[in-house]
């Protein structure tokens, strides 16, 4: 009967298996039963911890608070069995975000930060899962993305070449800037020119990369505010915050172009006038209006024609009427001479020039 006894209840203890706060963890208190030993059981792994540190994505540059401070940092696992709080964690880097291809596993550590170690450039992807004491594991946290940079950006000039002059149009720069790990943008920058180059530089513009790519071809246009020497520099920043040590173009010499001037010239008989206009290099098309007095009536001659490049142009205009056969009727009188111009550049913007005789 004892014998009985003694069954039914062992049996009621493995048969009654409390649950814990709804989970599917269970366990049983140490019960001592005629020598016989029945400890706790516990079948559901500890939480997924999440990557905190560094952020995903970092792009860790020379400069950047990971590489002065390089660990990886994650958030507690929490065991489904609160008897039995310890757990363990396995870090892991890879070269996909699969984890296929596995550079590095830990072993089994019980904080949820590793110790400082440095990473050579490349791209890591990394992850990280928890054991608890029973050897439940948790599945991998999703992989956050490292790309660890230290290497400037690189630039060349294409576009100008050193001890250019250039005249009256915009220095054009032209270039390449290569990163291993993606360009962000380019600045450019000039400094003055006195037999060597000035330190301090200023800002032209920001050439921005919208694709990021590891190699940027780049130009830009650009027209100095007054005549100079100047050396020109080129400056690219890569995704991990890393800036070049620039190259430089040194004496560019600049020559700003003059101011545009109408003259007029009258022949010595009085049969033709000339009219004269300098300085268009900026400009691209010429229309003008000349009016006068003679002692009939005042007249008047318009025209207009592309300059095709042309920096001065000059035109006759006959100061009467000629017929097929060569005969000419000249204007008497002809005075009080108004020539008005009107320039156009390559933006569409106008120029307006006078000259009177």
């Amino acid at each position: 009967m004892r014998n009985s006894f003694f069954k039914l209840l062992l049996l009621f203890v493995i048969l009654f298996v409390p649950t814990i706060g709804g989970s599917n963890a269970s366990f049983l208190d140490f019960v001592t039963l005629s020598g016989i030993t029945i400890t706790t059981g516990c079948w559901v792994a500890p939480t997924v911890p999440v990557p905190v540190y560094p952020a995903d994505p970092t792009y860790a540059g020379a400069a950047s608070a990971w590489n002065l401070n390089p660990y990886f940092d994650w958030t507690d696992s929490t065991s489904s069995c609160p008897q039995h709080p310890d757990i363990a964690y396995e870090f892991q880097t890879s070269v996909d975000s699969a984890g296929n291809t596995v550079l590095y596993t830990s072993n089994w550590i019980t904080v949820s930060q590793t110790p400082p170690f440095s990473l050579p450039d490349g791209v890591y992807y990394w992850r990280v899962r928890a054991r608890d004491s029973f050897h439940n594991t948790s599945a991998w946290s999703a992989p956050a993305l490292l790309v660890v940079d230290r290497a400037a950006p690189t630039s060349t000039f294409t576009s100008p070449v050193p001890n250019t002059d250039v005249t009256a149009s915009p220095i054009h720069f032209a270039g390449n800037t290569h990163d291993d790990f993606g360009v962000v943008s380019v600045d450019l920058l000039y400094s003055q020119y006195a037999g060597s180059c000035n330190s301090s530089y200023t800002l032209i513009t920001t050439l921005v990369n919208s694709s990021v790519s590891n190699d940027f071809s780049w130009s830009y246009d650009w027209t100095p505010g007054s005549s100079g020497s100047y050396c020109l520099k080129a400056e690219g920043q890569d995704q991990a915050g890393n800036k070049e040590a620039s190259p430089v173009v040194a004496n560019i010499s600049y020559h700003q172009a003059a101011d545009p001037a109408a003259a007029l010239s009258l022949s010595g008989d009085q049969h033709t006038i000339t009219f004269t206009v300098n300085n268009l290099a900026n400009f691209k098309h010429l229309a003008y209006q000349l009016t006068y007095d003679t002692s009939s009536a005042p007249q008047g001659v318009t025209g207009d024609f592309d300059l095709n490049g042309d920096v001065n142009v000059s035109r006759d205009i006959l100061l009467g009427t000629c017929s097929t056969g060569g005969t000419c009727v000249y204007s008497l009188g002809s005075k009080n001479f108004v020539l008005t111009v009107m320039l156009t550049d390559s933006g569409g913007a106008t120029t307006s020039l006078s000259a009177h005789l």
